[in-house]
């Protein structure tokens, strides 16, 4: 565009590097860097929480992979949660934690980031986007902060789910140790795909998925 960029277009090119350093290029040097430290596979709570297909589908198509990151809907939950952070004043990045399990004989290690942890209480605080609160709280958002509190050693946390339709907040409780091995197992066996009904209404990966439950509900 003559005269250089516009305003808006330097705004979503900071946006974007900043997504993807996170998201990106900062979990992948962590991975290595556990893989490294522990000498054992990593698994981040979200792929453990997902459908087992998502690992050989991304592999299979890295392109579509990569744009995972600039969907509208993870764009806007960043933003909101990063305005949240600048509200309740907190300038730090996620919280990282790591924990190295045994499952069936094989040392695995756990990681994931938590948004925020209150200063004065320690609570673990997990922030979700919704465009709207229809069946709010969502189990897949308990469970997540319920294994970062198992694997960060809290006994509870928080979890706000914020649309434009309101704030749910709710407190939750750690997962039991036999039910995140339980997870983290059915993971390494690349068991259940889809995890949720709805997964694979959002998943990029669909058109190309044999276990397709949006193109099987169709079918009939």
């Amino acid at each position: 565009m003559p005269g250089g960029s516009t305003v808006g277009e330097k705004f979503l090119r900071k946006l974007f590097d900043e997504m993807e350093a996170r998201y990106v290029i900062s979990r992948e040097e962590r991975r290595q860097q556990l893989e490294e430290k522990y000498g054992a596979p990593v698994y981040f709570v979200h792929e453990i929480l997902e459908c087992c297909n998502k690992d050989r589908m991304r592999a299979m198509f890295p392109e579509i992979a990569a744009a995972e990151m600039y969907s509208p809907r993870f764009v806007v939950g960043w933003l909101i949660e990063e305005g949240i952070k600048k509200v309740l004043g907190i300038e730090t990045e996620q919280v990282h934690w790591d924990r190295l399990v045994e499952v069936d004989g094989e040392s695995v290690v756990v990681a994931g980031s938590a948004d925020l942890v209150d200063g004065d209480s320690g609570k673990v605080i997990e922030i979700k986007y919704l465009t709207t609160l229809w069946k709010s709280p969502h189990e897949h958002h308990v469970l997540q902060l319920a294994m970062y509190l198992w694997g960060m050693g809290k006994r509870r946390g928080e979890l706000w789910e914020i649309s434009p339709e309101g704030v749910v907040s709710v407190e939750v409780e750690a997962l039991s140790h036999e039910a995140a091995l339980e997870h983290i197992r059915r993971k390494m066996r690349g068991e259940k795909a889809p995890v949720w009904d709805w997964e694979c209404d959002f998943c990029p990966f669909e058109k190309f998925c044999p276990d397709s439950v949006s193109r099987r509900r169709c079918e009939r």
